[in-house]
């Protein structure tokens, strides 16, 4: 089962505000039921089913890009949810992390337009590396502050 992190700040938007209750329980729906790449293949009769109650889809859609684009219907109608990558792992997509490839493919595979993920793509630094990267400069921060202690702390024993 997948983890996804949700933007708490939603509730006091505007243009979720004024969603009706089904529409807003669609709006989680998708971003909970959508693969890893953000692609969601709507199925209203499973959301209907889980929510006793009905939705117009398209009506939804229509509020959910009303003052800016935050789905894309594709063109096997699959709906991407755009800024979803962005929130569940940052700026880039590093092909050479085996999940962020497997988007990446996804993401060709549903034919997702460029100029929407365009940023997204690029060779970084894996989070290994960075993390590599903050453990030697943790490491030379604690060296910096070893030191002085050690000679003190010797320099006391031989005082006794």
């Amino acid at each position: 089962m997948p983890k996804r992190f949700h933007a708490t700040e939603i509730w006091t938007e505007d243009w979720f505000i004024e969603l009706s209750q089904e529409e807003k329980h669609l709006w989680f729906f998708v971003l909970d039921d959508c693969d890893h790449s953000g692609i969601w293949r709507p199925n209203k009769r499973i959301f209907e089913a889980s929510i006793r109650g009905q939705v117009d889809l398209k009506e939804a859609l229509k509020k959910f890009n009303a003052d800016k684009t935050r789905i894309e219907v594709l063109k096997n109608g699959r709906w991407f949810v755009l800024d979803f990558l962005i929130f569940q792992y940052g700026k880039h997509l590093n092909p050479q992390n085996r999940v962020h490839l497997s988007i990446i493919q996804r993401l060709t595979h549903n034919e997702v337009n460029e100029t929407s993920i365009r940023p997204l793509i690029g060779v970084n630094d894996s989070p290994k590396d960075k993390d590599k990267d903050k453990d030697k400069d943790k490491d030379k921060d604690a060296l910096k502050r070893v030191k002085p202690l050690s000679i003190v702390s010797a320099t006391r024993k031989k005082q006794k």
